[in-house]
């Protein structure tokens, strides 16, 4: 007579190897997983070379990469810290200014400091980019023909920690220094920003105007300058991007202009813009008179952690008006009313 006492017991051997691996995996928090050009946290896809996702700042993962991925455990969201509502200065003594060839005006805040606007001429322009255009990758960048009808001004550089201060009387920036863009302000933040400036008595400006964010099209419009490539100069010498910011935000003002002598249009910082994002652009770009509500803000150039295609001036991008981020700053404008 067979013995089958070996293969039951082999059997019986493997059967308690499966339950027990069963049970790690149970009680594991973890898992391993292989994704493709997406960000590890909140899953979106992302364009190639990209380091952190535009959306959340979470690590974008190269295709074949493996990750850990945790197990979500639900928290209660952080109450957003509004650096707009902390204590802060008084503007007395304020002024604008306009140059003697009226290109220029520049805003006196406390401590003596400056902040230059550049005269933006009225004009039309092609907003969006051709489908051929090198790093374009989303659909919502199509071409069209927009017409701006009165003259505006717009920040030489971006916000500096210093202004930011001069007015507001903290300074919320990760990376710091008086010359660097002024990061970590929400949308809303950046709006009161603007509005104090507005009720000061003593800052007198043109009637009809009023200090603001640019609307999308007013960013891009003075960010070409008149060009209709993807970037208004070799885009070594007019960005602080992904390729070559060392890895932190760069002070403004140490690249090439363009044509219109603005600043940093591409790159350092996302600059905030006053639209809601919206697919297909706004129907009123001038005004936005007919924009009535959406959950996200538009944000326009790019910034140090991106690839050098996330800063061309036709890139859009939309986050949180309450989000406040290392790579979120904003450009003050000057700007007609309706």
């Amino acid at each position: 007579m067979k013995r089958s006492f070996p293969l039951l017991a082999l059997l019986c051997l493997a059967l308690a190897i499966f339950v027990t691996a069963c049970q790690k995996a149970d009680d594991s928090t973890e898992s391993s997983l292989t994704v493709a050009q997406t960000c590890s946290e909140c899953g979106r896809e992302c364009p190639e070379g990209q380091m952190l996702c535009d959306e959340c700042d979470g690590k974008v993962v190269e295709a074949g990469e493996e990750v850990v991925v945790q197990e979500f455990v639900p928290v209660e969201p952080a109450e957003p810290t509004y650096y707009a509502d902390q204590p802060n200065t008084d503007l007395t003594g304020s002024s604008l200014s306009m140059s003697a060839d009226g290109k220029s005006q520049t805003l006196t805040l406390p401590g003596n400091v400056k902040l230059e606007m550049r005269k933006i001429p009225a004009g039309s322009f092609t907003m969006g980019s051709p489908t051929s255009e090198p790093g374009r990758w989303s659909g919502n960048e199509t071409q069209h023909e927009v017409t701006l009808t009165k003259d505006y001004w717009l920040g030489t550089f971006e916000v500096t920690q210093a202004q930011w201060q001069a007015v507001m009387g903290n300074n919320p920036s990760y990376f710091k220094g008086d010359d660097l863009p002024v990061g970590h302000v929400s949308w809303e933040d950046a709006k009161e920003f603007c509005e104090k400036l507005n009720n000061d008595s003593f800052v007198k400006k043109p009637k009809g105007y009023l200090f603001d964010l640019p609307t999308e099209a007013q960013w891009e419009y003075a960010c070409r300058a008149g060009t209709a490539t993807a970037y208004y100069g070799n885009v070594e010498g007019i960005a602080w991007y992904g390729g070559n910011s060392d890895g932190e935000i760069q002070p403004v003002g140490r690249k090439k202009p363009n044509a219109w002598g603005l600043y940093d249009m591409h790159g350092n910082v996302c600059e905030w813009c006053r639209d809601w994002f919206e697919d297909d652009y706004a129907d009123d770009p001038e005004f936005l008179r007919r924009q009535a509500s959406g959950s996200r803000r538009v944000c326009r150039g790019g910034c140090w952690n991106n690839p050098a295609e996330l800063c061309r001036s036709a890139k859009r991008g939309g986050r949180s008006p309450d989000r406040q981020s290392h790579d979120l700053g904003f450009r003050l404008a000057l700007v007609p009313v309706q």
